[in-house]
């Protein structure tokens, strides 16, 4: 697909002046001397190319020219040299915004794996791209055309050059836009791939806009009009209708139905007999299942256009088929892309659950969440969809031409190439001759040929098919590569193998339990494939509605689903070779799951306390997978440390090689709460298995490389937590730690209370006690009222309680045993900070009650002493631990300690006299926080003595960290001006309390780097693991 939106070009492209005599004096020699052959090595044409095209033609300079220059030639990136690299240069610095990747005019296909080094010149460039630290674009050329790649946005969007027509459909013109360095090596380049994504954005959202009006007003005029049919259908037979609309709409834009025949549906009336302009319709729809001469239309069939006598039979007003025209009248050729259809379709599954919740009475979508959210349901985005692809797909792939021996192959020669001649006369006309070194080749890409149209792709949650349409894209290119490759190594003597429809018929496997997801895949699939005078490929044997995860008719009635009676040649191929998708999401504390529990729990067997859908689906993704083949979802960033995913971690961890482990942002999915994890697994035995993990914060990292560890560093971690942040190294270390005593073994580890739940306590509580919280109260209403804290009432060695009060006793939901809150004891906070200052823990000795999100931890062993053990929760080193090693630790959005990560940390308890000097530096900690909290408390008072107790927040509690202005900028938040003379006088009193807040803060700084230092003696780290633990790992 192109990188850019064809309209944004379009506008930009008439700025760009002609090119001048000199600039089309080069490409004219450039493209003559293609013609001639005389470009067809690379590393003699090399310099050719950089100065006529490069220097002569876009502007770039060499540093023989420019102390400053942007054209670098045979630049060091990573382990090898890329042969040009466009940025920034000068004697003093480097900046590689560009690698560019050059090979000879005999390399024909850029995307073909090249003899001898396991990758395409593609996938070179992009290697180089990753190396170079900073880069923001990719660029191969081949002397024939040269193509430009965005980091970022992967490998199958790019935007193409043609030097061998340089002065066709735009080259030049585009070539300047966007391949002159003011343009990419600045900022206009990339505005306009921002310009390019925010006019997509709108013209999906004015598409659907029109596209929903449009549905709602079938179902409402439908229902209106035809009072026999029930509603159900209605929305059945909208979706229907609108689903064919939109293949028309599709399909006159692109040549495969004569221009405008949604219009001409519309607008065509015969005055000596009229009719409603359904009936037109309705022949269009006949005449594109069947085929139509009179019309010029083509029989596609494939079941979208299928005779349905239901459907015929209802009144459609003229008035709604006039929304169909206007369908029409968007530009599906260069406006509306597959990815904006794909949205649409996704979006559509939601609306149509809303539509049919309505159907049955069921509570409007603002009362409950809709079946979209329920059954867990998101929109996979396309960067992501294609990562995973290349990581199982590819995968699998890649295994496959191994086997072959194509990283084996002998490099081809001229005399190679010129040993290809076609008999022309004899028995053996038409036949081909060639060297043994070609014949090589050949029988290495016929058997890639035969691996690629036997390989069997399966999405078991195909939704709207996001996942589907990326494998088709990946397979196709492969065969489009392997068809170039067989014709040039035939002398053009090769017919060509029909990819599209087979990969349709053979290769592509869905299931849904929505009728309208299936429908929707097998259109996006249509849409993609449709040739005209071509009837539509026949899906109903590979795309299928029914329930993945049950086979018991008696347990899902008809949406029960067998495999290997449904899919039979995937049994005869003992299983799928590649399962991806998006599972859906669904907790079975939902109340969703209550009717088939039972049946689940007798079924799977990877869960343990909780069922979540997207377990079973790995656990029956795995009884699909046949050995060695490729698994990839994305699921939950939870599954990396939750309880409840623990057996399926550690199945995988002992039985599976697991090839990728990534996280993604908590944005990757628009309008969703969750934070997302990828993962790509084989099916094999993970012997001395490495795993490539990391994570990503924005899109451009999946194009990355990431670190590797050894999958055993998983086996040994509690719960076999996966950790996405430890290299090998820092799994030594912990390991190491973990041979240490359990904290648990010397401390007693106890939950807070729970003061509210309907139905809990004595007497019981109701809806409305849950509610209001009659037991709280801010002050002490009696004998059984105390103090009462919440998590942020819980800082690093201090307690700073905000003035709640609650009453104990057994009305309480968890009252708890009131020992646990009146001994001496540690307070940890539940939620943790930013690394290396994770835990907030402090000691206190008075009486205050708490609730869950604060853990108490209260001697158990005499030797263990309370201060002691607060220096070691606050210190770097369990902070490193804990990071790497909680179940909760490594979320990116709101990351946990719990109780049992705890429990688990590895606690040194020597001598009390060797544990005196750690705890007199928590003393002087302890001290220096009530000295630091008494400045910063009156500062705060005197403010709010002066202005108004309103004056409070973020801005005023921590003043000292800012300067004076931003003082009065957090005043005058609150409403409050200052007077001249005011700020003359706070100015004086804030630059005096400032200074003495930050001299008492450094001294807290000080004093946790005397306590790291006493941690790291008493555990007896060595150089080596300090500098690992304070930041020189894989990432802190």
């Amino acid at each position: 697909m192109p990188l850019f939106h064809q309209r944004v070009l379009e506008k930009h492209l008439k700025q760009i002046a002609p090119p001048s005599p000199e600039q089309s004096a080069a490409l004219s020699a450039w493209a003559s001397n293609l013609a001639q052959g005389l470009y067809d090595t690379e590393t003699k044409s090399d310099g050719q190319f950089i100065q006529r095209i490069l220097v002569e033609v876009l502007g770039y300079s060499e540093s023989s020219t420019s102390s400053n220059w942007t054209a670098q030639k045979n630049q060091p990136i990573g382990k090898g040299n890329v042969d040009v690299a466009l940025g920034h240069f000068s004697a003093t610095g480097i900046r590689v915004l560009a690698p560019f990747e050059l090979k000879g005019a005999k390399t024909t296909d850029l995307d073909a794996t090249m003899a001898g080094r396991g990758k395409s010149p593609v996938q070179q460039a992009w290697e180089y791209a990753m190396d170079a630290k900073g880069a923001k674009w990719v660029l191969v050329s081949n002397f024939r055309e040269i193509r430009l790649y965005a980091v970022g946005y992967g490998r199958k969007d790019f935007e193409r050059f043609d030097l061998a027509k340089p002065f066709e459909s735009q080259n030049y013109e585009r070539l300047f836009l966007l391949l002159s360095p003011n343009n990419l090596l600045g900022d206009v380049t990339a505005a306009l791939l921002d310009e390019s994504e925010k006019r997509e954005k709108e013209i999906t959202d004015q598409l659907y806009a029109e596209y929903k009006r449009l549905r709602a007003q079938l179902i409402s005029t439908i229902t209106s009009d035809n009072s026999g049919v029930p509603l159900l259908e209605v929305i059945n037979f909208s979706q229907t209708i609108l689903d064919r609309i939109l293949f028309v709409a599709f399909a006159e834009d692109k040549g495969l139905l004569p221009k405008d025949t949604l219009r001409k549906a519309y607008e065509t009336k015969n005055p000596f007999s009229p009719q409603p302009v359904w009936e037109n319709f309705k022949g269009l729809f006949h005449a594109i299942d069947k085929g139509s001469a009179p019309l010029n239309i083509p029989g596609y069939n494939g079941g979208l256009f299928a005779e349905d006598k239901t459907l015929n039979d209802l009144k459609v007003s003229d008035k709604l088929c006039e929304g169909f025209r206007a369908i029409g009248a968007y530009d599906f050729d260069s406006d509306v892309s597959v990815n904006i259809l794909g949205h649409i379709f996704e979006q559509s599954i939601t609306d149509i659950e809303e539509f049919k919740l309505t159907a049955v009475g069921a509570p409007s979508p603002a009362a409950k969440k809709n079946k979209r959210k329920k059954d867990g349901i998101y929109y996979t985005p396309s960067h992501v969809t294609r990562f995973m692809v290349e990581q199982a797909v590819g995968g699998w792939l890649n295994e496959r031409k191994d086997e072959i021996g194509f990283v084996n192959l002998p490099a081809l020669s001229d005399s190679d190439y010129k040993s290809i001649r076609i008999v022309r006369t004899g028995k053996r006309a038409g036949s081909v001759t060639y060297s043994e070194n070609v014949a090589a080749h050949v029988r290495a890409w016929e058997a890639y040929k035969t691996v690629l149209t036997g390989i069997t792709v399966l999405d078991p949650a195909c939704g709207s098919g996001a996942f589907l349409n990326e494998v088709f894209d990946y397979l196709y290119r492969e065969g489009q590569t392997i068809n170039a490759q067989l014709a040039t190594l035939h002398g053009g003597q090769f017919s060509l193998f029909r990819w599209d429809t087979h990969i349709l018929s053979n290769n592509l496997f869905g299931v849904d339990i929505n009728r309208e997801s299936v429908e929707l895949t097998k259109l996006s699939l249509w849409l993609k494939t449709a040739n005209r005078s071509e009837k539509l490929t026949h899906l109903d044997d590979n795309i299928k509605c029914g329930n993945s995860l049950i086979d018991d008719r008696a347990v899902a009635g008809s949406s029960a689903f067998d495999w290997w009676k449904e899919f039979p040649k995937a049994k005869t191929h003992t299983g799928f070779d590649v399962i991806v998708g998006n599972p859906p999401y669904v907790l079975s504390r939902d109340n969703t799951l209550d009717e088939i529990k039972t049946h689940l729990a007798s079924r799977y067997q990877l869960f343990a306390d909780k069922i979540n859908l997207y377990l079973l689906f790995i656990e029956k993704g795995l009884g699909l997978l046949r050995p060695n083949g490729y698994l990839s979802f994305i699921v939950p960033n939870s599954f990396t440390g939750v309880d409840s995913a623990a057996k399926c971690r550690r199945h995988l961890v002992e039985n599976t090689q697991l090839k990728t482990v990534v996280n993604l942002p908590g944005s990757t999915f628009s309008g969703a709460s969750v934070e997302p994890l990828i993962f790509c697994l084989k099916n094999a035995h993970p012997k001395a298995n490495t795993i490539a993990i990391g994570n990503v914060e924005r899109p451009s990292q999946l194009d990355g490389s990431f670190p590797k560890i050894a999958q055993t560093s998983w086996a040994s971690s509690r719960g076999n937590i996966f950790d996405l942040r430890s290299d090998n190294r820092d799994h030594r270390l912990l390991d190491k730690l973990q041979r240490l005593s359990k904290l648990s073994e010397n401390y007693d580890v106890r939950a807070g209370l729970q003061a509210y739940e309907k139905g809990k306590g004595n007497p019981r509580q109701t809806e409305d006690d849950v509610k209001n919280h009659p037991f709280d109260y801010d002050h002490k209403f009696d004998s059984n009222t105390y103090k009462y804290l919440g998590g942020g009432d819980v800082g690093r060695y201090e307690v700073n309680w905000s003035g709640g009060w609650l009453r104990w006793g057994k009305w309480l939901s968890q009252p708890r045993d009131m020992s646990i809150f009146s001994n001496p004891r540690v307070l940890i906070r539940e939620i943790t900070g930013k690394y290396p200052r994770v835990l907030q823990s402090a000691h206190v000795t008075d009486v205050f009650l708490n609730n869950k999100s604060i853990i108490n931890v209260l001697k158990k062993n005499p030797r263990a002493d309370l201060k002691y053990l607060t220096g070691l929760l606050n210190s770097k080193l369990i902070a490193f631990f804990h990071t790497r090693r909680a179940v909760k630790g490594n979320r990116m959005v709101f990351p946990k300690a719990v109780i049992g990560d705890v429990a688990n940390y590895p606690i040194v308890v020597p001598n009390p006299t060797s544990q005196k000097p750690l705890i007199a530096l928590v003393d002087k900690m302890e001290l220096q926080h009530r000295q630091l909290n008494a400045v910063s408390s009156a500062f705060v008072k005197l403010l709010q003595s002066d202005f108004g107790g309103h004056v409070r927040g973020e801005g005023i509690s921590r003043w000292y960290w800012g300067d004076f202005p931003q003082l009065v900028s957090e005043l005058e938040k609150a409403k409050v001006k200052l007077t001249l003379s005011q700020r003359a006088e706070w100015l004086d009193h804030f630059t005096e309390k400032q200074k003495v807040a930050r001299t008492l803060f450094k001294g807290i700084e000080d004093l946790d780097s005397k306590i790291d230092e006493a941690v790291y003696a008493l555990y007896e780290m060595s150089a080596g693991e300090i500098e690992l633990i304070e930041g020189q790992g894989l990432t802190a």
